[in-house]
């Protein structure tokens, strides 16, 4: 990926955090328990189109928590071993407001682990499920890009509510 700028990268992470936050305060905590079947949009898998709010920050704390591991291993000259499917990072359909709280903290360790590393360009990749082989700045990125598309998923929950 060209033009991988950390900043920008952490800021979009940040920027989409707090929209994300923003979103969530428009429902009451049943509002945003409440599943949703929405129409799917672009770059979204069908089986995510029946969630709640809540489910979504909950999908992003697993997924971020991964991205801050594998951009950690990455630093150190570790790739994981297989890619992660994406069976194993749906959210409970049972997920309340303790996953703001767990998004929250997954979105600073993206950034810590990304900080936390000399140059992130990485030699080792680590295989994500969609795109192929990604070095660590790459992986930052994405979970900016990654949060972006699942902000757009609440707001069409929110419309379809």
């Amino acid at each position: 990926m060209r033009g991988y700028d950390r900043g920008k990268a952490a800021r979009m992470i940040e920027e989409e955090r707090e929209a994300m936050h923003a979103l969530a305060g428009r429902g009451t905590e049943a509002e945003n328990a409440r599943r949703v079947l929405i129409p799917r949009p672009r770059g979204l898998e069908d089986s995510s189109r029946y969630w709640s709010v809540y489910m979504v920050f909950e999908h992003l704390g697993i997924v971020n928590r991964l991205i801050a591991s594998t951009i950690t291993g990455l630093g150190a000259g570790r790739a994981p071993e297989r890619a992660v499917g994406t069976a194993e990072v749906k959210p409970s359909p049972d997920a309340g407001p303790r996953a703001l709280e767990a998004f929250d903290a997954s979105c600073a360790a993206v950034n810590a682990a990304m900080d936390a590393l000399s140059s992130p360009r990485t030699e080792v990749r680590a295989p994500h499920p969609w795109f192929g082989p990604l070095d660590a700045a790459s992986w930052h990125f994405m979970a900016g890009f990654h949060t972006r598309l699942h902000r757009k998923q609440i707001e069409s929950i929110l419309r379809y509510r």
